[in-house]
């Protein structure tokens, strides 16, 4: 049982590193100042994804979960530039950070907008079921019977 668990730490983390690579992040997430940046990514990608399935009828697919596990990393990442831009005087940083915000920004809006088109798709398959089809059609001719007698 432990054992298990442990493997699934590891690809947890597995996932997140490669991740943070595919954004081009490596170098950010090495630095140790940046895991209070890191950190407040995670508990902004549960806060969000659970704000997000409220809007989105209850649940949220893989894509817009990653496009928002995308846009917490962007957001750390523009904070810690915008920090460490500001302490060491840099305007290269401040520029980097605004850019993350920015792209941030728009996962979390193409997020959102994936997220209302899936639950609406869900919600249209839910009304193509057969059963409820079915009954629709008994209902009809149940009504249909009343109204001839």
């Amino acid at each position: 049982m432990a054992v298990a668990r442990a493997r699934l730490g590891g690809l947890a983390k597995a996932r997140k590193l490669r991740l943070v690579d595919s954004l081009g992040l490596v170098h950010i997430a090495a630095d140790a100042a940046f895991a209070p940046y890191r950190a407040a990514a995670e508990a902004f990608v549960e806060a969000h994804l659970a704000d997000l399935a409220r809007l989105a009828g209850g649940s949220v697919g893989s894509g817009p979960s990653s496009m928002v596990a995308s846009a917490a990393l962007q957001l750390a990442a523009s904070r810690w530039c915008f920090d460490t831009g500001a302490t060491k005087g840099s305007s290269k940083m401040l520029a980097q950070g605004s850019r993350l915000a920015d792209a941030s920004r728009q996962n979390l809006m193409a997020s959102y907008e994936m997220a209302v088109r899936e639950a609406g798709a869900r919600r249209q398959n839910m009304s193509r079921n057969p059963s409820l089809d079915l009954v629709r059609l008994i209902e009809a001719e149940k009504q249909k019977k009343g109204q001839a007698t």
